[in-house]
């Protein structure tokens, strides 16, 4: 009986370890950029005492766009990244612009978006066709707001939102001009955003009530990809004294209805400004497969 017991908890232990989520990558970019590809305007800068991973500089026109060194086929996974936001108007009345996207893309370390509402990831479908993403919006006319302004309310401006875009993709949506997949999200078209097809813009919604992204501080984003259910959700922390009271909070959840994680990808951060500007900054990063619980 003994015995036994003791081989019911090997089992056990090692279905236990086979379950245990591996980090592949644990990035702090104070120490540096190892394992990442830099491209475009991305690049180490030192804001008062730290050094960060800055994608966009507070100019305009720029994209700047990482990824990992590592590609892999995966189950699901968890992406967290620190991420910061600050805006430095250049002239009064101006609004910021116009986001960050973390993805998962079969493509090369130094494939590129274009600048603008394309966050740096979008717009390429020829080095970029196929890819999943995170979108954090901060440009007025990319959010919930139809006409109104930055100044109106900063809630329609800063957003969440999915994207599920593929190459060969028979029952993805399409743009009935072209009559192929969309990959402009500059152009800010509403009629991609179907979840059961794929996409831009999926599930937009805005941030809880209270919650400042431009100028608000340090937020941790985790991007949880399940590809057995094709779901994909992201949990929001505040890591600053002014932001801690959101913790762990589940801001966005779609289900799409094609496969998420059918293919080899690797993992990128991206930026990008336009006409208006913004700083973009990566404090850490870090991929766990299969995905983990919210941090």
């Amino acid at each position: 009986m003994g015995k036994i017991r003791m081989l019911m908890g090997l089992a056990v232990a090692m279905t236990a370890s086979l379950c245990r989520a591996e980090t592949l990558v644990n990035s702090d970019f104070s120490k540096g950029s190892t394992g990442w590809v830099l491209n475009n305007a991305a690049q180490l800068v030192t804001v008062g005492d730290r050094q960060v991973l800055s994608l966009t500089q507070n100019e305009t026109s720029q994209a700047g766009i990482v990824w990992t060194e590592l590609k892999r086929r995966v189950p699901s996974f968890s992406f967290i990244a620190d991420l910061r936001i600050r805006f430095e108007p250049p002239d009064e009345g101006s609004c910021p612009a116009d986001g960050m996207a973390v993805a998962f893309a079969d493509a090369g370390p130094n494939a590129e978006g274009g600048a603008g509402g394309n966050l740096g990831l979008f717009g390429n479908p020829d080095d970029l066709g196929t890819f999943i993403a995170l979108d954090i919006n901060t440009w007025y006319a990319q959010g919930l707001g139809g006409g109104l302004n930055c100044h109106a309310s900063r809630s329609i401006s800063e957003t969440v939102s999915f994207a599920v875009l593929k190459t060969n993709c028979d029952t993805c949506q399409r743009s009935p001009e072209s009559g192929r997949t969309s990959y402009d999200r500059h152009t800010g078209v509403n009629s991609y955003e179907d979840p059961v097809k794929g996409g831009i813009k999926l599930g937009q919604t805005g941030f809880p009530e209270g919650m400042k992204l431009v100028n608000g501080g340090a937020y941790r984003f985790q991007w949880n990809v399940d590809g057995a259910t094709n779901t994909m959700t992201c949990f929001v922390t505040g890591l600053e004294e002014r932001n801690k009271q959101f913790q762990k909070v589940k801001v966005a959840e779609i289900k799409s209805g094609i496969p998420t994680l059918d293919f080899e990808g690797r993992w990128g951060i991206t930026a990008a400004t336009g006409g208006a500007v913004q700083h973009s900054e990566v404090l850490t990063a870090r991929i766990d497969v299969p995905m983990i619980e919210p941090l």
